[in-house]
This record gives structure tokens, sequence and C-alpha cells, in this order.
């Protein structure tokens, strides 16, 4: 009897360390997706740095378009929506799928960048252009499009800027 009582013992110790173990473990999996998440959120709105960059009509002293095209050789325009989280360099890939997690700068980014269909032509000349873009949960990137099905956003939101190397 003093066996299975001091065997059941064991058994519990044994249990105890291993539910710990697995409350350990599950924990810090929580904790790594809720960085995750912020990190993934947080890299889908454009930085400083890369602001820096946007085109501005009439002042010669910021950098130009030409510049971050030089950084990028796909870089091909700059996409603003006039009072929404819309403003964004525009890229074009060898392909549909080479910007879907790549940054404007070329490097692994999960939100992506903002790019133009690889069959269209670089420079907007098309009668049709699709440009592409992820729809993230905080308003990043394309997340303000779904606004547009209110009529009243629809209507006083109507303007935007497509900057390009040559004509804005």
């Amino acid at each position: 009897m003093e066996i299975a009582a001091q065997a059941a013992r064991v058994g519990n110790r044994i249990l105890n360390i291993i539910v710990g173990i697995l409350t350990l473990i599950l924990f810090l999996y929580g904790a790594y997706c809720l960085w995750d998440t912020y990190v993934t959120a947080r890299g889908a709105f454009i930085s400083d740095d890369l602001l820096e960059y946007k085109p501005i009509p009439g002042q010669e002293e910021n950098p130009t378009l030409d510049e971050l095209m030089a950084i990028n050789l796909d870089v091909v325009g700059w996409l603003t929506v006039d009072d929404t989280h819309i403003d964004y360099p525009v890229v074009q890939g060898e392909n549909d799928m080479e910007y879907i997690n790549k940054d404007v700068y070329g490097e692994f980014a999960l939100p992506g960048s903002i790019f133009l269909s690889c069959v269209n032509s670089r420079d907007f000349s098309d009668p049709y252009s699709l440009v592409y873009g992820h729809h993230m949960a905080n308003g990043a990137m394309f997340g303000d499009i779904v606004e547009f099905v209110n009529k009243d956003y629809f209507d006083t939101h109507t303007t935007g800027t497509l900057y390009l190397p040559d004509e804005t």
C-alpha cells in the first residue's frame, strides 16, 4: 500500500511538471503571437524614413521620387488618396506575387507593398491599371477601402494623387 501511495505522489509530481511545462509553452506561444501581430500591424503603416521620399509638388528641397527609384528600380510611382491612410509608394514586380510579402526596399515584410499588376505599363498609360495592396484590419494600406461603401464617406473622399517620375 505504501509503495502505491509513493508511486501516486511521484506520478502527481511528474504530471504537475508536465502541466507546468505545457502552461509555460502556451504562455510563451501566446506572447509570441501578440508580438508578431503587433509587428505586422505596425509594419503596414508607412515609416517616417520612407515618407521622406514622398513627392511634394512645388518643393524642390524634398527628396524626389527619382531618389526612391534609385534605391529600388521597381518603384513606379506614389499613390495618395486624400484624408485616408492610403499614402504609399507603388512598385511593380516581374509577377504579381513578388511584392505580396516584400516591402518597397525589397525586404521581407508580411504586409507587403502596394503594387501595380505586372501586365500593366509602368507609366500607367494603359486604359485600366490594376493596383494591389493588402486590406489591413487596422486601417493601414488599403484598409480604408471598406469605408467607401458608405455613400457619405465616398462623396467626401473623391480626390487623390498619383505621382509618377515625369508627371503628377
